[in-house]
Parts: structure tokens; sequence; C-alpha cells
């Protein structure tokens, strides 16, 4: 795919997932309010339970109010669950979706498709509950998958408004304030998502550092990052951002790439980003830089361990995933004989073990 095809792609999915989300709203706000009832329901059950006489516990249960509170809320997601509404608005979601990747030629699966999937597994909890509504182990399965899908429902839109996001920029860069990076993934042809999460990586990163830099205080600003342009198949970016942040992103990004090879020809096959993390933090010259730029070195050690954690993980995920990678001009490739070794080691893993940027996070 070309790099507008994934830009329009994204921009699709994320409109068609607001306008599913509108029409499911009505549920999710029946949700909340069916998670308050059990909640204190359990409590005053629990209250009653610990109390010498058994008096609050008859009133609770013994009045038959749980069971009546229960109808109550049974004939309430009955009334805002319009089956019609919402399996029409979804069969209309996979029919925009799936027109647009048969035009446009995308064979490739990504996260959407774990979506619709869950969505249809919602669908046969509800279909379950409705042959026997007065079930209470049925109401009470697809409520819960319920508010677990309301939780996937807004990660995935998240998701995808972070990738919309990631739009070509044709305006003339501001020379004074902003820089450009240039990445190259090299002899590697990656998949639209493998694509996608890898250039969010960078984004990441990027605002990762703004944060050490601004000390997370929201008064100071930063130029964004922006994207001069994509190219996909074997990733090529090109971005620009505030001048400070794009030098020590670079100098994390090149050291990542460097370690990565390094360690891997001597050996290392796990790679893991703690051990990253502590080289981060043992390179003067970069906590120079950053104490230099306005990065409370001294604040808490919590946040500043979270934050190298956090951009160790995103840059080797980067650096692990070719074995030949160009910055700017300097191009870091892996001796011949030890590239298919790399691959399969590797990248494999990283790309295709439940596109998961945090594969090793217990290594």
């Amino acid at each position: 795919m070309l790099s507008y095809q994934i830009i329009n792609y994204y921009e699709l999915i994320n409109k068609e997932l607001n306008k599913l989300y509108q029409v499911l709203n009505p549920i999710f706000e029946w949700s909340e309010k069916y998670i308050t009832y059990t909640t204190e329901t359990l409590a005053k059950i629990l209250k009653g339970k610990t109390e010498k006489d058994s008096a609050g516990t008859h009133y609770i249960v013994g009045d038959g109010k749980i069971k009546a509170e229960y109808a109550d809320n049974v004939k309430e997601m009955k009334r805002v669950f319009s089956s019609y509404i919402i399996f029409k608005a979804f069969g209309e979601f996979k029919q925009t979706i799936d027109y647009y990747k048969n035009e446009n030629n995308i064979d490739t699966e990504d996260y959407i498709q774990n979506f619709i999937n869950e969505t249809d597994n919602l669908f046969n909890a509800y279909q379950e509950f409705q042959k026997d509504d007065e079930n209470q182990a049925k109401m009470i399965n697809f409520a819960n998958e319920l508010i677990k899908y309301k939780m996937l429902l807004e990660n995935t839109l998240k998701m995808y408004a972070d990738y919309s996001l990631l739009s070509e920029n044709e305006e003339v860069i501001d020379e004074q304030n902003n820089t450009v990076l240039c990445i190259q993934l090299l002899e590697i042809d990656y998949t639209m998502e493998e694509f996608a999460t890898l250039l969010k990586n960078i984004n990441d990163s990027y605002y990762e550092i703004e944060n050490l830099l601004t000390n997370n205080i929201q008064s100071v600003k930063y130029n964004k990052l922006k994207i001069v342009k994509i190219e996909s198949g074997s990733l090529f970016s090109k971005v620009s951002g505030e001048k400070i942040i794009i030098e020590i992103l670079k100098k994390i990004l090149k050291k990542a790439v460097a370690w990565v090879q390094a360690n891997f020809q001597q050996g290392d096959k796990i790679l893991a980003h703690q051990k990253f993390a502590v080289a981060l933090k043992e390179d003067t010259e970069l906590m120079k830089l950053l104490q230099d730029n306005g990065c409370d070195v001294t604040a808490s050690k919590q946040n500043l361990e979270k934050a190298f954690n956090l951009l160790s993980r995103e840059t080797l995920y980067l650096a692990k995933s070719a074995c030949n990678v160009k910055i700017d001009d300097e191009e870091f490739k892996m001796e011949s004989n030890q590239k298919q070794k790399f691959l399969t080691e590797i990248k494999t893993k990283l790309l295709n073990s439940n596109k998961n940027i945090k594969e090793d996070e217990n290594e």
C-alpha cells in the first residue's frame, strides 16, 4: 500500500468507529448504571453478613429487593438495547470497511478484525440472554461482556485516532524551531499494521522526550511531531519536530540500533528493554543533554524510571524490527552472516507475537 492509502484507511476506520460508538452509547450508559448497582448491592450484602444480627442480610435478600431491582435493570437494558438498530449499524460498519478494503486491494488483517470478532462475541452473549431473559447468570454474563466491550471500543478508537493523526504535512518546515529526522528500515517489507505501529512508535518516543523536558508542565509547549513524507513497504519516514527533541530522539534511536546489533552479534538473544533502559541512564552525554534542556534529573526516581522504561521499549522495538537501519545519513547494517538469524529470532518474534510491542516485558 502507498502511504496515502494507509492514512485514508485509518481515517475511514476512525470515522466509522465514532459513528458506531454513538449508536452504542445508550447501552454503554446503562452499563455504567449496572456497575454502580452491582457494586452497591455487593457492599450491602457484605455489610449485612458482617453484622451479628442477620436482620441486615434478611432485609436485603429476604424481602425480594435484589430480585425486583434486577428485574428493573433488565427492563431498562431491553429499552435501550435496540437489537435492530445496533445490529444494523454494525452490519453497515463491517460492510463499509470490507468495501473499502476490496476497492483498494487491502488483503492484510489489522487490529480492526479483532474488534469485529469481539463484537460478534458480544452479540452472541446478548442472543443467549434473550433466549432466557429470566436467567440471572446469562444477564450477568452479558453485562460483563458489555463492560469489557466498552473498554475495547474506547481503546480501539484511541488507537485509530492516533493513527489518523499520521497525516502527511505539506507545510513549509519552520527551520528556526524545527528540524527533520529521516528513518529508513531497509530490506524488509512491512504489513500495513506493522507500518502504522512503527510510525506511532516514533511519535510516542517524541512525546515522552517532550514530557521529560517539560517535567509534565502543561504551560510549556513544544512543536508537535509532523510527518513530512512516508512510504510504505520498507518503512521510510521523514518527520519534523522541535530541534532539541529530535536531537535527543536521534541519539537514543542510534544508540538503540547500535546496542541491538552489537548485543545480538555477541550472542545475546534476549535484548530486553530493561537492560537498555539502564544503558540509557548510564549515558552521561545523554543525561547532560536532557538536564541542560529542562529535564529535572533530581525529580521523582519513579517518574524517571517510568520515562526511561517507555523510551527504551519504544526505541528498541524500532531497532529490533530490521537488520539494516538508516537514520538520516548514518546507516547501521547487520553483518551478512547474522541477518537471517536476526530475522528469524528477533524480527519474526517481535512483529508476529500477538502484535504486541510489550513482548519482552517479562524477559
